[in-house]
């Protein structure tokens, strides 16, 4: 893909301002590529499509899984999916509870 990227830019490449934005557009994307298991923060919060903070801060509640190792924070991508899941099951899960209740008033 990006051999094709290449040849249907190559001939606008020929301003600096033009290669910026050719190489900011063949930058790879975390989202569109092959995440790795273990994931870092700055990939956690791009997975999760929060800040850097917040996935911090998150972690250091014990909100989302993660695991200290020394100073950094380590994510599974796959622990970070299904807490996802488990959330949206969760919240329809209270919203059909709230829904029941205010039915059998």
């Amino acid at each position: 893909m990006l051999a094709e990227l290449r040849l249907t830019v190559a001939p606008f490449l020929a301003s600096r301002a033009r290669r910026r934005v050719w190489r900011a557009v063949a930058v790879p994307n975390l989202m569109t590529t092959q995440t790795p298991d273990i994931l870092t923060p700055a990939e956690a919060a791009q997975y999760l499509r929060l800040s850097r903070r917040t996935v911090r801060q998150m972690a250091a509640r014990g909100t989302i899984p993660a695991k200290r190792i020394g100073k950094s924070w380590r994510f599974l991508r796959w622990a970070l999916t299904e807490w996802m899941e488990g959330e949206s099951n969760d919240k329809r899960q209270d919203a059909g509870a709230v829904e029941h209740h205010a039915i059998n008033r």
